[in-house]
């Protein structure tokens, strides 16, 4: 009897492609659109954390608050229905500039989802981030346009009390979940930007990418985000300039 037959040689299992990031690497225009992306996003965040953490403070103290200090004094020792108009304003400009910042972000690990796996589930964090986004500042609204009611009360000597406290309770709920799902966002932008630094090899936008999800120093995050993304950026298109870059 001859030797029985050998086995078929078992194929290893196929790993989807990963595009090269080397200095021989050619360069992708999804991956030079993800990065201006990030730059985008990261310029636009940073205005909208300066808008959003500073303008309603400014303008409360010096429209609606009173404070004495060793003779310093500032306000007018009443909150108005002007000064939450203002606020509510403060705050409409700086939800657009999140989403502006959200929409740039989730174009960007787009961009990169075609050059590289991995950034399909920060992707998909970011939108349901978006989407957190509309529901606190929808919420915001409800709250401050009762408070506002209410103050239109007072004003007007009025007995009974304007406010509904369905509509409270509603606003106070659609905040409660949209920071829920604007965490999953602010997840989905800490896993693509620090995906990002590793393909780039960026500390800078790992560090950065880790600060947006820490209160305290949020400010620091777009401007380390930004940074890093610009020296990524700069680095690509002189090697696509450059002749080894090239088709060849």
């Amino acid at each position: 009897m001859g030797a029985p037959p050998a086995p078929p040689p078992m194929s290893s299992p196929t790993l989807p492609p990963v595009a090269p990031s080397g200095p021989s690497a050619p360069v992708s225009p999804d991956e030079v659109r993800g990065l201006r992306s990030t730059e985008a996003a990261a310029v636009t965040g940073l205005l909208a954390v300066g808008l959003g953490l500073l303008a309603p403070v400014l303008i409360t103290l010096l429209t609606g608050l009173e404070v004495h200090y060793r003779g310093f004094h500032i306000g007018s020792g009443s909150l108005r229905i002007p000064t939450l108009e203002a606020i509510a304003v403060a705050i409409t400009v700086a939800f657009l500039l999140v989403l502006i910042a959200d929409l740039f972000y989730a174009r960007s690990f787009r961009a990169f989802r075609k050059v590289q796996p991995g950034f399909g589930a920060p992707y998909a964090l970011v939108v349901v981030g978006i989407v957190g986004a509309v529901l606190v500042f929808l919420g915001l609204l409800v709250v401050l346009d009762q408070i506002a009611t209410n103050l239109a009360c007072l004003e007007n000597t009025q007995s009974s009390s304007c406010v509904s406290l369905t509509a409270i309770g509603t606003g106070v709920i659609a905040i409660f979940l949209g920071l829920l799902l604007s965490l999953l966002g602010w997840i989905g932008v800490l896993i693509g930007v620090f995906r990002i630094g590793s393909r780039y090899r960026s500390t800078v936008l790992q560090v950065g990418a880790i600060l947006t999800i820490i209160p305290i120093v949020t400010v620091v995050a777009p401007i380390l985000i930004l940074i890093g993304s610009a020296s990524a950026l700069t680095d690509l298109e002189a090697r696509a300039a450059s002749p080894a870059a090239g088709p060849g």
